[in-house]
């Protein structure tokens, strides 16, 4: 009973910090409607999330063998939660206090932040196999390698653009707002979310 408490407690501050969170986006400048820089800021707080909520979940001894999609199962209600409260903000603040049409927006959280999401859930699984001690110090170690190309690339090319595993794409220091969502992109994050699913199956 106590661990069951714990964990709604444990699940009630990520849920808590995720609505804080997105009301200050919907009220600064670029992330207050829904689009490509409202998705890529969520990308990256749900990557952590994702692998916060997952690392409660799962625990070692459940992890030794290989692992079931039945962890998905029994956790889905809380893993849909926190993926749909972020879009929720930001289409109803996009529609009710900026009058702006929200297809493309929705494409892009879709298409950068739902995977995202599923890459830290994933990344959680993989580093309780792995390992069963330092689990955040190697997730983070991980995301720092996943930013390190990138942060190279703005250094010293600030004009070229990258594509990345939890933002998807970043068209350079100096971009046009109106970012597409192209084959190129679907077709890069396809690829990018077999590479951290397969090492499940």
């Amino acid at each position: 009973m106590f661990e069951i408490k714990k964990k709604k407690n444990f699940l009630l501050f990520y849920f808590i910090l995720l609505i804080v969170v997105n009301i200050v986006l919907i009220s600064l400048p670029l992330t207050n409607i829904i689009g490509y820089e409202f998705s890529a800021v969520n990308a990256i707080l749900l990557f952590f999330v994702g692998f916060a909520i997952t690392n409660k979940f799962s625990n070692n001894k459940f992890y030794k063998q290989k692992i079931s999609f039945q962890f998905f199962k029994e956790n889905i209600s809380a893993y849909l939660a926190f993926v749909t409260l972020p879009i929720i903000i930001s289409t109803l603040n996009t529609i009710l206090f900026h009058n702006c049409p929200v297809g493309n927006g929705i494409t892009y959280y879709l298409v950068i932040t739902i995977p995202a999401f599923l890459h830290g859930i994933i990344t959680s699984l993989l580093i309780s196999v792995l390992a069963s001690k330092w689990k955040h110090l190697i997730f983070y170690l991980f995301f720092i390698l996943l930013c390190l190309e990138p942060i190279l690339e703005i250094y010293f090319y600030p004009q070229i653009y990258f594509f990345n595993p939890i933002i998807l794409f970043f068209n350079g220091t100096i971009y046009d707002e109106d970012i597409i969502i192209n084959s190129e992109l679907i077709v890069y994050r396809i690829i990018s979310t077999m590479l951290f699913v397969l090492p499940l199956l």
